[in-house]
């Protein structure tokens, strides 16, 4: 897939202007099975769009265990803690040949008092990060080991047979004994029960998402307080305390690795 017919796909821009801009700060990387996409710790460059493959995010808790914070299978969902100017929370990891749309964050910062229309992309992928937390709270504090277990099977088959037991475990607060003793358990007669909502959400793939599309035209379309104050000027601010941040950031993980 072209790199514009991704970006135009995923987050139905319609300004060819910006589709432009975006394309020149875009490009494909690809990594191997195994290969770290971004580390726990690192500043981001690029924020990274899955386009194909199966990527796991992590964490490494006070005891160092690692802690699988999301399982990535849907084309065009953002790999990023949502923190887009701090270091990461989580480290991403390929379980699979995977492939990713990298868009330079700085290139990003440079276009906010421009193009209006990132501001609301900015506030869809907040939304599309908060459902996704929602749903796999939901799962892990209202169902049981084996609910929790046969959905995990039936909305990331692909992470089924390349994802360890230690790592759908942590992903389903549960202990790698439970999930070897459910994976080979009979769960057939095992119920799931869920919201349309959240059916519709895990099983629907990023191109497909009509929540995107309305979501957008909704913002694009309405004169809300929220485009009201979008101008330029407080473009510009934001940009600069971005800029502002990612910096501090940065020097704050340099002092850190010295100091290690």
């Amino acid at each position: 897939m072209k790199i514009r017919s991704f970006l135009q796909e995923t987050f139905q821009i319609e300004n060819t202007a910006l589709l432009d801009r975006l394309c020149a700060l875009s490009k494909r990387v690809d990594y191997k099975a195994g290969e770290r996409i971004l580390m726990q710790g690192e500043v981001p460059e690029y924020i990274n769009f899955l386009l194909s493959g199966v990527v796991r995010g992590f964490y490494n808790d006070t005891g160092n265990c690692e802690i699988t914070d999301g399982f990535y299978v849907q084309r065009g969902f953002a790999l990023t803690d949502s923190h887009l100017f701090q270091a990461s929370l989580f480290e991403f990891v390929a379980l699979t040949e995977t492939s990713v749309i990298s868009i330079s964050i700085k290139g990003l910062i440079g276009l906010l008092s421009e193009f209006k229309e990132l501001i609301y992309i900015y506030i869809l992928l907040m939304q599309e990060s908060l459902s996704r937390q929602w749903i796999i709270r939901h799962v892990i504090t209202t169902m049981s080991v084996k609910q929790r277990y046969k959905w995990f099977s039936e909305n990331y088959p692909q992470c089924v047979d390349v994802a360890t037991v230690g790592q759908i475990a942590s992903f389903l607060g549960t202990t790698r004994e439970s999930v070897s003793r459910v994976r080979n358990s009979d769960l057939s007669d095992v119920e799931v029960y869920s919201t349309p909502v959240v059916d519709n959400w895990m099983k629907a793939e990023a191109s497909d998402r009509d929540g995107r599309q309305i979501f957008m035209r909704r913002l694009l379309m309405f004169d809300t307080p929220l485009q009201k104050s979008v101008d330029k000027e407080s473009g510009e601010e934001f940009a600069f305390r971005a800029e502002q941040s990612r910096a501090e950031q940065s020097r704050a993980v340099s002092v850190l690795n010295e100091t290690a």
